[in-house]
């Protein structure tokens, strides 16, 4: 990747990055919509047990395994709302970190291109810093 022809495109720059990442940014997104869902319709099947069990005739039969089915659903979609948002976390910081990395290659490949004289004016450790902290400062 040529980075001079990225100096004044910030956006150009920041999708060129993350070309081939796009995996691991719709997984993390469908996982918090998935999450964001199955919160959402458990206080929903809390209301249908709560009015079920108000409601519904004792004496029938099988009214306490309805009752158990709705409470295994609420516990179920909390589970999966859980297990979402681990899912979506383990993803991002898949691929912030691939990003990082990536940056940081890019910008030590750039700058072993200079010339001698230019690692004679500056630090090799200051200028290690610099790629870090640009390369950490992207996201």
């Amino acid at each position: 990747m040529n980075l001079n022809a990225y100096v004044s495109r910030p956006l150009a720059f920041s999708v060129a990055i993350v070309r081939g990442l796009w995996g691991y940014i719709s997984g993390s997104l469908l996982a918090v919509i998935l999450a964001e869902l199955a919160w959402g319709y458990a206080p929903y099947l809390s209301k249908l047990l709560i009015d079920y069990v108000t409601a519904a005739d004792q004496t029938l039969p099988g009214t306490a395994w309805t009752a158990a089915w709705l409470a295994l659903g609420i516990v179920g979609l909390s589970a999966v709302s859980m297990l979402s948002y681990r899912v979506s976390g383990y993803l991002s910081a898949t691929w912030m970190n691939q990003m990082d990395k990536r940056v940081y290659k890019e910008l030590f490949a750039t700058l072993s291109k200079h010339n001698v004289g230019f690692f004679a004016d500056n630090f090799a450790g200051g200028l290690a810093t610099k790629c870090r902290n640009v390369s950490t400062g992207v996201w």
